[in-house]
């Protein structure tokens, strides 16, 4: 006899949160139990929609075979875009679910029919919160914007590519808390002065409320440091120009930081760090990137001033910090680690001939065990020894996510990675990552697909701390 479930134990809210916290397989088969299962599936599994233009470039050859297949794919996404566009247009109950919509435009031939479908669907979007759009084949139109300062009144993250920018009338949205201009491959010019004011405005209009921002460093120039001060995050792609020194003082309640310093540019981020060690006094995560390669090579001195930056941020949660650097010039930056009493998130780069036993040793010492997410990237002359790796990992007893990349890749398997790692829930190795599910045996999920892994999101993640780690690294199988 089948047992009746009674939805009077709880209400619709502590269902509706449950349901939430579903595997992605498990809200739709909540589809199918009941009508109000299926309401509630609705709004968590429709709450985020994805538009696609196209196929982007960069991903065919790992998503498709051959022209044939690439054919399909494309007709596959535009057919379910149309449906789902269609569905938003004409369903209000529906367009009441939706909160998010991320756009991919990689077609060369989208035209006004297109764009004007999409502005349809973005008129009943009254609860919309967030916009991302990936790609400038093309861009958002003029009309998109002016739709969404219109329409969306609750619209509060906007990611687009810089360099639609000019053309997009962004001072006309207020009350973001997020603003991300991105680069594309097609920016291969520097902003002209008229698209850093259009920026400016942006941030303008936005002072009271903003505090989000991801900005190219020649952009970030004209902005005066006073109309950053609201900023609790702040991302500086490609930093030549910023004068960071110039604006840490004023970045008084920034928690999160991410640059992406220049070796040949003078006044960035060590100048910066280095002149004003006192400054950024709540920061909490900081993220240093940058290229790896050994044209670009920061020496001990400059690894030297970090670290005696982050000695007086004791409360430091998340540290990334991937720059050209040789292991031994690494030491001061290893020495102020266990002092980083909340650090929990960590991920380094580094080069050397080998990963040798007392490498790995002086890792073991200095990375704190309560470290519960690693990203370890390497170049080295020779194999990275897998017995040497995996006794890292094997130390690290708290660790949860796990990513590994190596020039030359390490010999690894992901199935050593769960055994040496045994918490470890999702592991990255070499421009992949997979799932690890334990019970009574460890079950280890097929890689990411291209597509979810260059468009990775929290949601992927399962977890923000995870996300974050990898945030702006562009990987590849």
């Amino acid at each position: 006899m089948k047992r009746q479930l009674n939805l009077s134990l709880a209400p619709p809210e502590i269902w509706q949160k449950i349901v939430n916290e579903l595997p992605t397989r498990d809200k739709r088969h909540c589809l199918q139990i009941s009508r109000f299962f299926r309401e509630l599936a609705i709004r968590t599994l429709f709450a985020k929609i994805h538009v696609h233009f196209g196929v982007d470039p960069y991903l065919e050859d790992y998503e498709t075979d051959d022209d044939a297949s690439l054919h399909a794919l494309r007709h596959t996404r535009l057919s379910m875009t149309w449906d789902i566009l269609q569905r938003i247009i004409h369903d209000s109950a529906f367009a009441a679910v939706v909160t998010s919509v991320v756009v991919y435009s990689y077609s060369q031939c989208l035209g006004l029919f297109e764009q004007r479908t999409l502005c349809q669907a973005l008129v009943r979007l009254h609860g919309l919160q967030a916009l991302s759009w990936h790609g400038d084949k093309p861009g958002p139109a003029n009309e998109i914007t002016q739709t969404l300062a219109n329409s969306c009144p609750f619209l509060r993250e906007l990611a687009v590519p810089l360099s639609s920018s000019l053309r997009l009338p962004l001072p006309g949205l207020k009350r973001l808390r997020s603003l991300q201009l991105y680069r594309t491959e097609s920016l291969l010019e520097p902003n002209h002065e008229s698209e850093s004011l259009v920026i400016r405005e942006a941030i303008r209009s936005n002072q009271q409320t903003l505090r989000k921002l991801q900005i190219q460093g020649q952009d970030l120039r004209h902005i005066p440091p006073s109309e950053l001060g609201h900023l609790t995050e702040l991302t500086i792609m490609d930093i030549g120009g910023a004068r960071l020194g110039e604006i840490v003082s004023s970045l008084v309640h920034l928690q999160f930081l991410s640059v992406e310093p220049d070796l040949f540019i003078e006044g960035g981020v060590f100048d910066a760090f280095a002149k004003k060690p006192s400054s950024l006094p709540r920061l909490r995560t900081l993220k240093v990137m940058g290229a790896t390669d050994a044209y670009h090579r920061f020496n001990g001195s400059e690894i030297a001033i970090l670290a005696q930056f982050l000695e007086k941020r004791v409360s430091m949660r998340r540290l990334d910090v991937c720059i050209a650097c040789d292991w031994e010039d690494l030491a001061p930056l290893l020495h102020v680690l266990p002092g980083l009493k909340d650090l929990t998130v960590l991920g380094m780069h580094f080069r050397t001939d080998k990963l040798t036993h007392e490498i790995a040793n002086q890792l073991r010492h200095f990375i704190p065990r309560r470290t519960n997410a690693l990203r370890l990237s390497m170049s080295t002359t020779n194999n990275a020894d897998r017995g040497v790796v995996l006794e890292l990992l094997s130390a690290l007893t708290m660790l949860e996510f796990v990513y590994l990349r190596g020039w030359p890749p390490p010999r690894l398997t992901v199935e050593e990675i769960a055994k040496a790692a045994q918490r470890v829930k999702l592991a990255g190795l070499n421009g992949r990552f997979y799932h690890i599910e334990r019970s009574e045996r460890v079950h280890i999920s097929s890689p990411w697909s291209a597509h979810k892994t260059y468009y990775r999101e929290a949601g992927d993640f399962g977890c923000e701390d995870w996300e974050w780690l990898m945030r702006h690294y562009y990987l590849s199988p």
